[in-house]
């Protein structure tokens, strides 16, 4: 195959009438929170589901799925926020969390140090503060429209029936469902 055969950009657009001036501008930031929430889930749910992952696949689904609840977050905050820009200090939390998350997998032997101890505490408060703003964004300012009404309301049921049940699936009682829970609980919330 000569590189005669390769089609061009040129010849692509000759031939169709594509032009880039005609993609649309740029990707709203409730998208892009969607599209990782989507693929983090998705790790997590695959990590979940396959037993014996390849040392390297296991560490990057888990590396993939270190910061879900804080990609959640910024999603439901884009979802609900009239705001059409993204603030940096919760994109700063959400990588805060991401970066404790995937530290505490590489620790290894070092994962009793106190410096681990603090990393873990901090992976665990931010985690447990962004499931619950996730909680509070629906509950913001007060939409004018009934459809975004709706929309909050069964928002917001929604995620605090997953919530209950997830809670619940950590009870000592339910050791033997919880895997096969929060991964119906993951795939329900996406």
């Amino acid at each position: 195959m000569g590189l005669q055969t390769i089609p061009t950009y040129s010849s692509v657009a000759r031939n169709t009438g594509f032009s880039p001036s005609q993609l649309p501008g740029p990707i709203a930031p409730v998208a892009v929170f969607w599209a990782v929430f989507l693929i983090t889930t998705l790790a997590f749910v695959i990590r979940k589901l396959v037993a014996d992952l390849p040392g390297a696949v296991d560490f990057t689904l888990a590396a993939m799925s270190a910061g879900t609840c804080g990609v959640a977050w910024l999603f439901s905050r884009a979802l609900f926020s009239n705001k059409a820009k993204v603030s940096r200090w919760s994109i700063g939390l959400v990588a805060a969390l991401f970066l404790s998350g995937i530290g505490l997998m590489t620790a290894g032997q070092y994962s009793e140090t106190t410096a681990l101890r603090y990393v873990g505490s901090l992976h665990s408060m931010l985690g447990s503060a962004m499931l619950v703003l996730i909680a509070l964004e629906p509950m913001g300012a007060s939409p004018a429209s009934q459809p975004q009404r709706r929309l909050r309301s069964a928002f917001l049921v929604a995620y605090v029936t997953i919530l209950a049940v997830a809670l619940i699936a950590r009870l000592p009682e339910a050791a033997a469902w919880q895997d096969r829970i929060q991964m119906t609980l993951a795939m329900l919330a996406v």
